[in-house]
């Protein structure tokens, strides 16, 4: 089956599932091959069945035009109607860096980039913050070359050094992705070159290459990373989560690689229509979903 189906599948196509409110044939009722020969995608309250033969463009576009997406100019709108019209919106809304300003960060900087968001993932990010400093300098500035060929020795060091926090298995990230840097900067000349040419359209694509090439470097941590990094992104928080929902893209917060492609044909069909990058879309989708307080802040 076509991967963005796969997801859903198990949730949704048994009446008696708890994936949500779809009803379609179960599982045991389907002729015996059927399950190779037909894609199933989850849209609103009901099951579509694609033939197997049509390409993941089209599926992913069947999916978005039951959505009905609202354009993005009303969602611009919306946004800046809660943030104080117009002009107070476009201030508050990222600027990506340049493929050539992407393309001069060193890799060691990718690096450092990857273990800050790393360690902040499932903690307070203001203690991160403050001990930043004793970070770089326990690991001597996050040269990949040298990383990639952590010791136990320097492993033993680490998880005893009070400057940085001390967890053993996120330390040994630094290991890990020193070592997927070394790689992409041996395929493309630099790690950096690579984040900095990697197309916005496919921006999945690249979350993908992390996850699975990278250490602790799913969910939205590789999002986040990518986005202090000043890469195009999307980012898939609390409140664009919502927005994605209410839009009919997804019908639960998007995590595997079926939603992720299903999210970026909506954010690509924003992109087209806007001229805006996916980072902007992204921060004004967050700030469409009505909340106590301020909405998420790096959406």
């Amino acid at each position: 089956m076509n991967d963005i189906s796969v997801g859903l599948w198990a949730a949704r196509l048994d009446a008696g599932g708890d994936g949500g409110s779809a009803r379609g044939p179960s599982r045991g009722s389907w002729p015996a091959g059927t399950l190779e020969s037909i894609e199933t995608a989850f849209v609103g309250d009901g099951l579509r069945y694609i033939q197997e033969d049509q390409p993941e463009a089209a599926l992913r576009g069947a999916i978005l035009q039951e959505a009905e997406m609202t354009p993005f100019q009303d969602l611009f709108d919306i946004a800046a109607e809660r943030k104080g019209g117009a002009e107070a919106l476009e201030a508050l809304l990222p600027l990506p860096e340049s493929a050539e300003a992407l393309a001069r960060i060193p890799d060691d900087r990718w690096l450092a980039g990857m273990t800050k968001r790393i360690f902040q993932a499932g903690f307070v990010w203001r203690v991160i913050e403050d001990k930043w400093p004793g970070f770089e300098a326990a690991f001597e500035g996050f040269e990949p070359r040298r990383w990639q060929m952590m010791s136990d020795e320097d492993l033993d060091r680490l998880v005893k050094d009070g400057r940085i926090v001390r967890n053993a298995q996120k330390i040994v990230t630094v290991r890990d992705n020193a070592r997927l840097l070394c790689e992409l900067a041996a395929e493309r000349g630099s790690a950096a070159r690579v984040f900095a040419d990697w197309p916005s359209e496919d921006y999945v694509g690249l979350l993908d290459l992390l996850k699975s090439r990278g250490s602790r470097l799913g969910g939205t941590t590789a999002q986040y990373f990518l986005r202090f990094m000043g890469k195009d992104s999307f980012i898939t928080s609390g409140d664009v989560a919502k927005a994605l929902i209410r839009e009919g893209v997804v019908d639960r917060p998007p995590g595997g690689k079926g939603a992720l492609k299903t999210v970026q044909a909506a954010f690509n069909g924003w992109m087209e229509e806007s001229g805006r990058p996916l980072s902007q879309i992204s921060r004004v989708l967050a700030y469409t979903v009505p909340v106590e307080g301020e909405a998420e802040a790096e959406a």
